[in-house]
């Protein structure tokens, strides 16, 4: 699945260039739709992937915490106590989502 967002990403860039090379401004406004995206996965409904957020990489959804910085933080040593003591409006359901998260893109990657 992430390889799907990766291209759409990529598309929307291209788009992106295109439609602002014209110079007009409702081309680009009506493009930000498109920019505006936010994936959700039905297995994983904390997680979410939004070109506008964390540069399109898998993070807790409504916030700007990627499941990337949980997971080192946590490879770190830090617990998941001590996490969520840091990050306190985090809850330990979206730890344990992140966690997971990985595991079934490398078992089940097209999702």
């Amino acid at each position: 699945m992430v390889g799907k967002v990766q291209k759409l990403i990529a598309i929307v860039k291209f788009v992106l260039r295109v439609l602002t090379s014209t110079g007009s401004k409702a081309r680009r406004r009506d493009l930000g739709v498109y920019l505006t995206m936010t994936l959700h996965y039905p297995d994983f409904r904390r997680i979410a992937i939004d070109p506008a957020v964390c540069m399109g990489k898998p993070h807790i959804a409504g916030t700007r915490i990627s499941v990337a910085s949980i997971l080192a933080y946590l490879a770190g040593g830090m617990t998941i106590d001590e996490f969520l003591t840091e990050l306190s409006w985090l809850k330990r359901a979206d730890v344990l989502e992140a966690l997971a998260y990985p595991g079934s893109e490398i078992t089940n990657p097209a999702h």
